[in-house]
């Protein structure tokens, strides 16, 4: 048996890049996957998405969708029911405070 030895071949890495999180893409349509980011920073990237909430792009009039009854989204609506969540959260957190202090003058008697 012959064998040959040869010398390790060094393989150069491509230098660590680091993405800046203020300036992720928003459409998913348009952004790179989460596995196509740096393997140390996917995780970073993918909270970062999370935080960010759902894309909901702004547009003056929406297209039509369907052909027998073509529709489109109404964007005054959103603005509505975003609003009424937004009551509802000052709404519970009102409640809260009030029960707290109920139960704290009931425990001074």
């Amino acid at each position: 048996m012959c064998f040959s030895l040869q010398e390790p071949v060094l393989i150069s890495e491509q230098p660590l890049t680091r993405i800046n999180i203020a300036h992720l893409i928003r459409d998913q349509s348009n952004r790179p996957q989460i596995y196509e980011y740096p393997v140390n920073q996917q995780d970073e990237i993918r909270r970062a998405y999370i935080n960010l909430g759902p894309y909901q792009p702004l547009m003056s009039e929406y297209p039509l969708t369907g052909k027998k009854h073509p529709r489109r989204f109404q964007f005054i609506g959103s603005k509505v029911i975003r609003g009424l969540n937004i009551q509802r959260k000052i709404l519970h957190f009102v409640s809260l405070a009030i029960y707290f202090q109920v139960n704290h003058l009931e425990s001074q008697d």
